[in-house]
C-alpha cells in the first residue's frame, strides 16, 4: 500500500484453497475508489465509482484468470 495515511476497508473471503483479500479505498461522497485483490500470487487492481460493481469486477477477473490457468494445464 503506497499511502500510509489512507484508510482501507478489508474484506477477507475464506476458501478451502486459501483466502481472497480485498482492500477497498475511497468511494466516499461519490468519488472514485480503488479495490485491490490478493489471492496467492495474483494481484488485481480496479478503479471505479461504484464500490459494489468494482468489487465484482475484481472477483470476475480473478475467476477468469483461474479458469484460464486450469485450461492451460
Amino acid at each position: 500500500m503506497s499511502n500510509q495515511n489512507a484508510t482501507y476497508d478489508i474484506m477477507i473471503i475464506p476458501l478451502d484453497i486459501g483466502d481472497v483479500r480485498l482492500y477497498i479505498k475511497g468511494f466516499k461522497e461519490e468519488k472514485f475508489g480503488e479495490v485491490t485483490l490478493y489471492y496467492k500470487s495474483v494481484v488485481l487492481r480496479n478503479k471505479g465509482r461504484n464500490r459494489k460493481k468494482t468489487m465484482i469486477k475484481c472477483l470476475s477477473q480473478l475467476h477468469e484468470s483461474l479458469v484460464s490457468d486450469e485450461k492451460r494445464l
